[in-house]
């Protein structure tokens, strides 16, 4: 089955993470309550420019979807960030003294990331990131 990952407002009007099957008539199902943001990115090992040639199986730089422009052959791994707040205002005594936060998600660098600010409402963050190597990639 293959699956679409995202973030959407669930009912409460909370933002969440979400995935459905991509299928006719699928519904969302609801993963992780209060992820504001995902990024992905998607590590290519350029030892590998061609199909003939074999590489080493390790990414040797991430990009984004849209500026993968080498052949899928080349995508061995993938970076995913995800940017989560708690559910409610840690201290609503210091809301006034509440600042809007900057975040750094799926980059190898500061520079290279994505920067998010979130809103001054004393909700604790945390970004998470990990990276997959995709199955069967990168074996010799």
């Amino acid at each position: 089955a293959s699956y679409a990952y995202y973030v959407a407002n669930n009912t409460d009007g909370v933002p969440a993470l979400f995935r459905e099957e991509l299928r006719p008539n699928s519904t969302r199902e609801e993963l992780i309550e209060g992820v504001e943001n995902m990024q992905v990115l998607y590590g290519i090992d350029t030892d590998k420019p061609d199909a003939t040639q074999t590489g080493d199986g390790i990414a040797n730089r991430y990009a984004t979807a849209d500026l993968v422009t080498v052949a899928t052959d080349n995508v061995v791994s993938a970076r995913i960030s995800l940017l989560l707040a708690t559910s409610n205002a840690i201290n609503t005594k210091s809301q006034a003294a509440a600042v809007a936060r900057t975040y750094t998600l799926a980059g190898m660098t500061a520079a290279t990331g994505t920067t998010v600010t979130a809103p001054a409402d004393s909700r604790l963050r945390k970004v998470f990131t990990t990276t997959v190597k995709i199955r069967n990639k990168g074996l010799q």
